[in-house]
């Protein structure tokens, strides 16, 4: 069996990700420049960010914040899907692209976690008296997802550190 060029191909997959990553965040603040020429209606006076629209600023935030936590989400779902196939076929690769895969986590999972910190501020510093509310709303909720945040990282991480403790066990790795 000719031996593959794996660490070639994670490289190029994972400089393929972040550059799509950057080049997505560079379209949308682009098209937030665009907004700013397009409004001739008359401005509320709301706080600014830097010098910023509040409603642009919120938006380009939430938005990096939301694909970030797309990815976060979606990789767990593919690596899994993809060690279960390694474990079906019995072929190596699978299990070497699954482990690539999760080792992006500890990275996205860290910088969707500081896009929230900063949404959550951009939020209360310029709109108080809308996350006043919200957050009298909501605060009962706050716990749990507080409770499903820290649960998620843990077993993140969890399933990442384990890989190699059970690799003659994947039935109880991949549940």
């Amino acid at each position: 069996m000719p031996k593959l060029r794996n660490k070639s191909f994670t490289f190029r997959a994972i400089s393929g990700i972040w550059i799509f990553v950057i080049l997505t965040g560079i379209g949308i603040i682009s098209g937030a420049f665009s907004v700013f020429g397009a409004e001739t209606a008359e401005i509320v006076d709301y706080r600014t960010f830097f010098g910023f629209d509040p409603r642009t600023t919120v938006w380009i935030i939430a938005e990096l914040h939301l694909m970030f936590g797309a990815f976060v989400l979606g990789v767990p779902m593919f690596a899994v899907t993809v060690e279960y196939v390694g474990v079906l076929t019995k072929e190596e690769r699978y299990d070497r692209l699954a482990k690539d895969f999760t080792r992006l986590l500890s990275a996205s999972f860290a910088l969707t976690a500081a896009l929230g910190g900063l949404l959550t501020f951009a939020l209360f510093t310029l709109y108080p008296k809308v996350m006043n509310f919200m957050t009298g709303i909501f605060s009962e909720s706050f716990y749990i997802y507080a409770f499903f945040f820290f649960g998620e990282t843990f077993v993140l991480y969890f399933y990442y550190y384990s890989w190699d403790r059970l690799k003659n066990r994947k039935g109880i790795h991949i549940s």
